[in-house]
This record gives C-alpha cells, structure tokens and sequence, in this order.
C-alpha cells in the first residue's frame, strides 16, 4: 500500500518513550510528519465508516476495506470524505493537520484487523 501522506515517521508504531513526556508508552499507530503536501490519501480501497470529530485523535476517517480490516486516519485539519463513501486508493480524504506532540504539520495512522492494531509501516512501501 502506498504511504496515506508524503512524510516520515515520526512516532513509531509500539512501544517507546514518548518524547513530550518522557515516559514509556504503546503506540497503536504511527505519527507521521510531513513538510510537503498536507494531502491525506487512502492507502487502500475502501468505504468511509466514520468521519467526524473522534475524542483525543482530532478529526478522524475510518475506512472499512473488507475482510476485517480498517484504516484511520486522525489529526486533520480538514475532512473531504462523507460517511458512506466509497474511495479508491489514493483519493484525497482529507488534509493532515498541525499536532502539538510532533510541533509539525501531520496525521496519526493505524491499520487494524478485526480490531486489532498491526505494525503500518510492515504494509506500506515507498512510491517509486
């Protein structure tokens, strides 16, 4: 799948130190930053199941790809997708926003699989 924003990791997935804090914490996703295009894209096929505010991520969209697996996308400044929604890889759902963990323009993104969460960056590759 390709990367849902043009940027790098800046959190990883799992357990680290959190950098604000300093103490140990479980990251069900990645945060990504970037400093080019804020444009959030779906990594995959998909319909939109949820697109509104979500307490403690921002503004969020979750995509429902079938077979038990889900995308979300949190911390934007700008929702494009509607609940209902049916998106293909690479659409504009929304733009990243500007999170005060990373003091930089980015998005939190998590792949889950019948609710569980899974390491994203096992699943996403480079554009070449």
């Amino acid at each position: 799948m390709s990367w849902p924003l043009h940027g790098n990791v800046a959190i990883p997935y799992g357990s680290h130190n959190d950098p604000q804090f300093k103490t140990p914490v479980y990251r069900n996703g990645i945060y990504i930053s970037s400093e080019q295009d804020p444009s959030v894209k779906a990594v995959y096929d998909g319909k939109v199941v949820f697109a509104d505010v979500f307490k403690g991520l921002g503004q969020v969209v979750i995509l429902s790809h079938g077979m038990g697996y889900h995308t979300v996308y949190a911390n934007l400044s700008t929702i494009f997708a509607k609940v209902g929604d049916i998106v293909k890889a690479r659409t504009t759902i929304g733009n990243a926003g500007t999170s005060s963990l990373l003091n930089a323009v980015g998005i939190y993104f998590e792949i889950r699989y019948k609710g569980k969460p899974i390491n994203p960056t096992q699943w996403l590759k480079r554009d070449t």
